[in-house]
């Protein structure tokens, strides 16, 4: 029992200090109220937390499941496992940054052969599953992590988004790599282009 304990312990740790490129809003004013001054978008302790990226996704996912086009023919309880073990490679290797460019061959090997570490052989198939992106539980899941981070861009600070996208040189015609995870459901398809016209909306507005 104390094995099992430990082991989720450090699991739970490992997804705690595993940061992404997405900023918390209440963390970055938090810190610049303190030292008063802009923060650097490179610093951690401002960025989300890879648990913190893990937890969003069943909150997304449970909603928005509802108004899908084929919402009877996923499964969201195995969805909801594929979310939860996705990033799961990253507690080892760390986040790639990817906006603006895919993971290359040799950051997915290097992420791939983490999972295998860490995973049993039924979750490391369910792993697989994910990846491979074929059935429509599988493509449901995939849309959800992409649309969890455009979200997050959404309901944070317009001036804040705007800068670090130009901090770490993104735009939002990246946004375009993700509208194939998005195609093969109307209602996510136009989902996702209200979230991405929501924002360049926004962003229009910052002086």
């Amino acid at each position: 029992m104390q094995h099992i304990l430990s082991q989720i312990i450090t699991l739970t740790k490992n997804y705690a200090k595993t940061y992404r490129g997405n900023i918390l809003e209440d963390k970055y004013n938090h810190f610049k109220a303190l030292i008063g001054e802009d923060i650097s978008f490179d610093q951690e302790h401002v960025r989300e937390s890879l648990i913190c990226h893990v937890g969003h996704l069943p909150i997304v996912a449970s909603y928005l499941h509802q108004f899908c086009e084929h919402k009877d023919e996923i499964d969201l309880w195995r969805a909801m496992m594929m979310l939860a073990i996705h990033d799961i490679g990253e507690t080892i290797v760390g986040d790639i940054i990817t906006v603006n460019r895919d993971r290359s061959i040799d950051e997915k090997k290097e992420e791939d052969d983490a999972v295998k570490t860490l995973l049993n052989p039924e979750q490391r198939d369910l792993y697989q599953e994910y990846e491979a992106n074929q059935n429509l539980t599988a493509k449901f899941a995939k849309a959800m992590d992409k649309l969890s981070a455009q979200i997050m861009v959404c309901s944070t600070d317009p001036a804040i988004e705007k800068a670090r996208y130009e901090h770490f040189g993104f735009s939002l015609d990246d946004w375009s790599k993700y509208e194939k995870y998005m195609k093969r459901d109307s209602f996510l398809h136009e989902f996702f282009h209200h979230v991405w016209s929501s924002v360049r909306e926004d962003w229009e507005q910052v002086k």
